[in-house]
């Protein structure tokens, strides 16, 4: 039991810190997403399919040397909704990332908000590393029935914060009224599907 309360935990705290899909091995990994899949919303098996979907397209963005060398995107991705967001040099390299997503088997839909400005530097980085962490710490304190702010992704670009989930629109409302206030925040946009 003492041994579950501790993974559970350790789960937690890797699911709040974004940094649960950067471990590799062990047990804790297999044990972290057991107990993550078991604690979702979507079913073990679009859990599944969401991470292979993002090993699929991150393989592709990186082994697209042009692609590659002109741009810097993040990719979120929930329930086959695709969220790429980031810098591209010019059109033509914005419009080929989003062509190479959306031509990706398994897709349902591709939302993106990719600038065309230069690659953000790691100071920008770094604090929407800081607003992604503000944000989830912010969601722990919503008082609502059934409701569990570690079933969101929350990714932040260039102060944007998105969110994605499967969420009631009550849940909704609460949700992007509590991001709106947090410091730093410039805006909120909602990737959401509604349940009832």
């Amino acid at each position: 039991m003492q041994k579950l309360l501790m993974v559970s935990l350790m789960s937690a705290t890797l699911m709040l810190s974004g940094c649960a899909g950067l471990l590799v091995g062990g047990a804790v990994v297999g044990t972290a997403a057991a107990v993550s899949t078991l604690h979702d919303r979507r079913t073990p098996g679009t859990v599944v399919d969401d991470r292979n979907l993002e090993l699929v397209i991150s393989k592709k963005i990186l082994g697209n040397q042009f692609i590659n060398t002109h741009s810097h995107s993040n990719l979120t991705i929930y329930n086959g909704v695709v969220l790429v967001t980031g810098e591209a040099a010019n059109a033509k390299v914005k419009n080929d990332i989003i062509n190479l997503v959306r031509s990706t088997a398994n897709v349902k839909a591709v939302r993106e908000d990719i600038a065309i400005m230069p690659n953000s530097s790691l100071l920008s980085r770094s604090n929407d590393s800081a607003i992604t962490t503000k944000v989830k710490t912010a969601l722990l304190s919503l008082d609502l029935p059934n409701f569990d702010p570690t079933l969101l992704n929350v990714s932040t670009e260039r102060g944007k914060v998105y969110l994605m989930g499967l969420v009631t629109r009550l849940e909704a409302e609460a949700i992007i009224d509590r991001v709106r206030r947090v410091r730093g925040v410039l805006s909120v946009t909602d990737v959401f599907e509604y349940i009832q």
